[in-house]
């Protein structure tokens, strides 16, 4: 009887192990399947206004689309003259997608997309987070980017945009990458980037006031590939450059075997005339107490090279605060015909004034609502449950099974 009872508790624990292991493994499958039922969702704002698939989690009221819930995927949008509010929504794009981009319906740099504003998104992970290709006049504006290879890119043929109250960090190389000329960078928070906070590729022309880099590898980047148009230049002003490694790199290419460049090295104005730049390892001090530097701040020195150097003639003393501009809303129009040639921006001889007009403020991003979940516990608690539970149903199986053997004759 005793040999027989020692058999029953053996197998009775056995029970309640094999019971526990089988329960551990429902629940690491469950979780596992939950993973792979995120399904990609790639969704295009085609130009006849439609949206593919129509299943896609975008409301349409007039111009304005809008996202309804984070999506695993992107978006495409090919539509002119319309709103795309993320509503602070997140979209994941995965390492091999761009979240957002922007382009026409025909094949690029045929035609152009218009007057386009992207707002709101959250963008998480991805090659890219943003990419405007033959886009002109659109916004791109208070939205969050993470996390991914590109932050922001504006590539060639995109001209007249505008960059605006962005918040772009953990970006994995350049925050915002400019391949082309004529559009505004303003009140962006561009933070603990890998890369560059702002690159300029072959072209200048651009407008880069009110933004905060800070804590980047390079806070400015320059190369140039190509011979640049006479006359453009970047104008860089009233910004705070702080505790980047490098706040500006000019990468010039040279001739092989010589110390001749091969193409001019950008140059960039760093002042307009009156107000320069707030960067933190100035040494220069103020003896008259107006808040600008008595001292120029030497950018770059490529005197050698080109008989001129980057210089803030007006560097700030103290770091601005950022203001982010109102977003202009695009209205429905008649097709417009395009130029196909870039607007040359002024140069900065039209002295833009220091101070902005005015102070204004974002609008607040609605909060997204969305019904509340039910949360699971993790693996790690439901298993000592689920053990117990089994050790609990094994002794009452071994009671029963103990009670009807002491039943018998």
């Amino acid at each position: 009887m005793l040999l027989h009872g020692a058999v029953m508790k053996r197998k009775a624990l056995a029970t309640a192990l094999i019971l526990a292991l089988f329960l551990l493994v429902i629940v690491r499958t469950r979780s596992i399947s939950f993973t792979y039922a995120q399904s990609v969702e790639n969704i295009t704002i085609n130009n006849d206004g439609s949206v593919t698939p129509s299943s896609a989690p975008i409301t349409v009221t007039g111009n304005i689309y809008t996202l309804n819930r984070d999506i695993y995927g992107s978006v495409t949008i090919e539509k002119s003259y319309i709103i795309f509010d993320g509503r602070g929504y997140a979209i994941n794009a995965s390492s091999s997608f761009t979240a957002v981009t922007l382009q026409p319906a025909t094949p690029l740099y045929t035609d152009y997309i218009l007057n386009v504003t992207i707002s709101n998104v959250c963008i998480t992970d991805g090659e890219r987070g943003i990419i405007m290709r033959s886009a002109n006049n659109s916004t791109i504006a208070n939205n969050t980017i993470s996390n991914v290879g590109t932050g922001l890119s504006v590539d060639v043929y995109s001209t007249e945009n505008t960059i605006a109250g962005n918040n772009l960090t953990s970006i994995n190389g350049n925050a915002i990458w400019v391949w082309t000329t004529n559009n505004t960078i303003v009140g962006n928070y561009i933070k603990a980037n890998s890369g560059s906070g702002i690159r300029f590729s072959d072209w200048s022309g651009n407008t880069v006031t009110g933004n905060h880099i800070e804590n980047n590898s390079i806070g400015v980047a320059c190369w140039a590939g190509n011979p640049i148009p006479a006359g453009l230049v970047n104008l860089i002003y009233y910004n705070n450059f702080i505790n980047n490694t490098l706040q500006f790199l000019n990468e010039a290419i040279f001739k092989a075997n010589s110390s001749e460049l091969l193409y001019p090295a950008l140059v960039n104005v760093w002042d307009n005339g009156t107000v320069g730049n707030y960067w933190s390892d100035y040494n220069g001090t103020d003896a008259d107490d107006d808040g600008i530097g008595n001292t120029p701040y030497l950018v770059d020195d490529h005197y050698p090279l080109e008989g001129a150097n980057d210089t803030d003639n007006y560097p700030l003393m103290n770091p601005i605060e950022i203001a982010v501009p109102s977003l202009p809303i695009p209205t429905p129009t008649p097709t417009p015909t395009p130029s196909p040639t870039p607007t040359t921006s002024p140069t900065p001889s039209s002295q833009p004034t220091a101070t902005p007009n005015s102070s204004p403020t974002a609008t607040p991003t609605p909060q997204p609502t969305s019904a509340p979940e039910i949360p699971e516990l993790p693996s790690w608690i439901i298993l000592p449950i689920s053990m117990i539970a089994a050790l609990q149903t094994a002794m009452l199986y071994f009671r029963k099974r103990k009670n009807e053997l002491g039943r018998k004759p």
